[in-house]
C-alpha cells in the first residue's frame, strides 16, 4: 500500500511514536537529563530511535495505522487527535487505574486539585437504574433539602431536556452551573403519580466526608464517605461526640479510598501508635512500610469499644486498607461482602509545570501504577479484596437510597452484632 502525500512529516511522526511506545518514567527521566530548549527535543527523539532500531518495524506499523485512520475513518481526525488517542491507549493498556490528561483536560484537573476551580450544583448523589437517574443522597443545607428532594426521586428533567438514559456523568453536567443561578428539575416520587417541579438557585455545597448518627445510647453510627484531605479532623470530632457509646457502627460502603495518610492517621484512633498497616512494593521489591501516625490532640478509642466495619464491593483502596487493618490487628468485625480489591500506587506526574509555573501551562498530566500495597500479613488486596467476617448480602432489588432502613441487611446485621441478637455473636 502507497502511503498518500497527507502523511506527516518524518520528525512529526518519529515525535509521535516516541511519546506512544516508550515508558512515561522513561520520557520523564529523559527530559529531566536533557532540560533543553524546545528547538532541541528533535535531537532527543532521533537519538532515541537510533539507539532502538529493533522498534523500526514497529514505528512503521503505527505509521501505516495512523495514516490509514487520518485518510479513510467515517469521522475525519487531526493527527493530533489520533496522537493523543495513542498516548491514552497506551496507558488504559496497562491497567484500569492509570490515566493521561492532554491539553485543557490537565489545565481543568490542576484547577480542581488546587482549589482554584470551584464547582457549584444543588447537593445530590446519583446513580444510574434502568436508564433512570434516581438521587441517593441529598445533603445537608443543599439548595436539594430545602427544596424538599428526598433520596429515592426520579430526575425526569433538567431545565426542560429529558435525561433518560444520559447517564450520571451528564446529567451532573446539566446539573452544575454558575452560582446563584436557577436550575428547574422534575422528579417523580416513589410514590407519587405525578411529576414535580422543583426549583432551586446552585451554590457551593459541602459534601463532608464523615457523617456522625447518634443510634442510641450505646450505639453511634459513623459514614466515611472518602479518606480526603479532612477526613481526619472531621472524623476526630465525630469520635469526640461519640464518647459515651461503647458501640461503634462504621460504614465504609461506596467508600472509592482516598489518601494513604489520611487513613494512616484515622487508624492510628483505634490502633496502637506506629503499627504497620501498609507495606509498599515496586518491581524492585520492597518499597517502604507505612505505619500509623498519631497527631496531636487526636482522640483515641478505648480498647472496651466494640466495633463493626460495614464493607461492600465499592469499597476500594484507602477504605480497604482501613477495614484489612482493623480486621488484622482483631480490633472490629467486618459484615457485608468483599471489597472491590485495589491495592494500586499511582505516582502522579505533571510533564510541563516548573517551579513558579501558573496551572495554565500544564498540557501533560500522568497517572502511573508504580506500586501494590499489602497488608501486614502480605495479603494481596489487588487479588483477594477484603473479605468479611459476617457475609451478608443485600435483597437483589436493593436500592441505594435505602441504607439505613429495614431493608439494608448489611446495617441491620451490624446493630444486631453489637447488641448481641446476631447469631454470629452467639456462643
Amino acid at each position: 500500500m502507497r502511503l498518500r502525500k497527507s502523511a506527516p512529516s518524518l520528525t512529526a511522526l518519529l515525535v509521535a511514536l516516541f511519546l506512544a511506545f516508550s515508558s512515561a518514567s522513561s520520557y520523564g527521566q529523559i527530559l529531566e537529563d536533557f532540560p533543553v530548549p524546545s528547538e532541541d527535543k528533535k535531537e532527543i527523539i532521533v537519538n532515541f530511535i537510533e539507539k532502538h532500531p529493533e522498534l523500526t518495524d514497529k514505528f512503521y506499523d503505527l505509521f501505516r495505522v495512523m495514516t490509514k485512520i487520518r485518510n479513510s475513518y467515517v469521522d475525519e481526525k487531526t493527527y493530533e487527535e489520533i496522537l493523543n488517542f495513542a498516548m491514552k491507549g497506551t496507558i488504559r493498556s496497562l491497567d484500569q487505574y492509570g490515566y493521561l490528561l492532554i491539553g485543557d483536560e490537565a489545565s481543568r484537573f490542576v484547577k480542581s486539585t488546587s482549589g482554584d476551580e470551584k464547582f457549584f450544583g444543588i447537593g445530590v448523589g446519583i446513580t444510574e437504574e434502568d436508564g433512570f437517574i434516581v438521587v441517593t443522597k441529598v445533603y445537608p443545607d443543599s439548595p436539594a433539602l430545602q427544596a424538599k428532594m428526598v433520596e429515592g426521586d426520579i430526575i425526569l428533567q433538567v431545565d426542560d431536556k429529558n435525561v433518560f438514559g444520559l447517564g450520571v456523568e451528564g446529567v451532573a453536567n446539566l446539573i452544575r452551573g454558575k452560582e446563584n443561578t436557577q436550575v428547574s428539575i422534575i422528579v417523580r416520587r416513589k410514590s407519587g403519580q405525578e411529576p414535580e417541579l422543583l426549583i432551586m438557585t446552585r451554590k457551593e455545597v459541602t459534601m463532608f466526608s464523615v457523617e456522625y448518627k447518634n443510634l442510641s445510647d450505646s450505639v453511634a453510627y459513623i459514614k466515611i464517605n472518602s479518606f480526603g484531605e479532612d477526613a481526619t479532623a472531621l472524623l476526630n470530632e465525630v469520635l469526640q461526640k461519640s464518647a459515651g457509646s461503647k458501640k461503634l457502627i462504621i460504614d465504609l460502603r461506596n467508600n472509592p479510598g482516598g489518601l494513604v495518610k489520611s487513613v494512616k492517621y484515622i487508624l492510628s484512633s483505634f490502633l496502637e501508635d506506629r503499627k504497620p498497616i501498609i507495606i509498599e512494593k515496586n518491581r524492585n521489591g520492597i518499597l517502604g512500610v507505612v505505619y500509623t501516625e498519631r497527631q496531636p490532640n487526636q482522640y483515641i478509642v478505648e480498647n472496651d469499644v466494640e466495633i463493626t466495619v460495614l464493607i461492600n464491593n465499592f469499597s476500594a483502596s484507602a477504605s480497604e486498607i482501613f477495614a484489612g487493618n482493623m480486621q488484622y490487628y482483631k480490633r472490629a468485625k467486618i459484615i457485608g461482602i468483599r471489597t472491590y480489591g485495589k491495592a494500586t500506587v499511582q505516582e502522579v506526574r505533571d510533564f510541563d509545570i516548573m517551579p513558579h509555573d501558573s496551572v495554565e501551562n500544564t498540557k501533560l498530566i500522568l497517572g502511573l501504577t508504580i506500586a501494590r500495597y499489602y497488608l501486614p500479613d502480605d495479603r494481596d488486596i489487588s487479588r483477594e479484596g477484603v473479605k468479611s467476617d459476617i457475609e451478608i448480602r443485600q435483597p437483589n432489588d436493593f436500592k441505594a437510597y435505602e441504607d439505613l432502613t429495614e431493608r439494608d441487611l448489611q446495617f441491620q446485621e451490624a446493630v444486631k452484632y453489637l447488641t448481641g441478637n446476631s447469631p454470629a455473636k452467639q456462643p
